[in-house]
């Protein structure tokens, strides 16, 4: 879907996750304030603020000028998302997936987080994911998925440059076990509990298990999957 940003085209934040407006949100008056300054339509003083459901690691709101009639939606990242999110990246290419209408038009960046395109739209659920009739959503789903696995973004120049060439997941996925070995709840039993009813180590040969089988660095004979696997693509890993 093709769309064409308005006179915000000419900020230095558009489609530019390298630059920061320097202001951290922490209320709601921080929120009005990077939807001003990353969104010239954002102006009067008819602004409201919806809190939008849907967000796991950040809080998101949708910031309405009715006299403009003019709506973006402010992202707030979650307190130390930061352990399992790389923001750098993260933000490089939704920034580079806006520029190509791919994703929502990324206005720009501050301290922990982002203003982008406000979509009036509602998330699928578990059952319309499996959809097949009257409409086919399952095939929709893959086409989009399909776009989204053929763009290609490592010709970029900038200092944050990435390639799709180089698998990042096995290197998350390590990056938050880690994590996890080291989490404690000291002030909260039954989330202890709950932690040590988990078996680290079969997760952890688990883990190690799936790398082997679908990671192509390290191939196996007869691997079904191995032509299918060899080749990185830009993937979104929530799907």
């Amino acid at each position: 879907m093709e769309r064409i940003p308005s006179e915000v085209s000419s900020s230095n934040f558009l489609n530019n996750s390298l630059q920061i407006l320097p202001i951290t949100v922490t209320d709601e008056a921080g929120i009005i304030s990077v939807a001003r300054e990353l969104h010239p339509n954002i102006k009067s003083e008819s602004i409201s603020i919806e809190k939008v459901s849907g967000g796991i690691t950040n809080d998101l709101y949708r910031v309405n000028d009715a006299a403009n009639d003019q709506s973006v939606l402010v992202r707030v990242y979650g307190n130390d998302t930061d352990l399992i999110i790389d923001r750098t990246s993260d933000n490089y290419f939704s920034a580079k997936m806006g520029s190509v209408g791919f994703g929502p038009i990324y206005y720009g960046r501050f301290e922990n987080g982002r203003v982008e395109e406000y979509f009036p739209a509602s998330a699928l659920t578990l059952q319309q994911m499996s959809q097949s009739e009257p409409v086919n959503l399952i095939r929709l789903i893959a086409i989009e998925l399909a776009k989204m696995h053929s763009l290609d973004f490592e010709s970029s120049t900038d200092k944050n440059s990435f390639s799709k060439k180089e698998a990042v997941c096995w290197k998350r996925i390590e990056k938050w076990f880690y994590s996890c070995k080291k989490l404690t709840f000291p002030e909260d039993p039954d989330k202890q509990k709950l932690l040590k009813s988990i078996d680290l180590g079969k997760l952890e040969e688990s883990i190690k298990k799936c790398k082997m089988k679908f990671d192509h660095s390290h191939p196996l004979p007869n691997n079904p999957g191995s032509d299918f696997i060899n080749e990185d693509v830009l993937c979104h890993n929530d799907l």
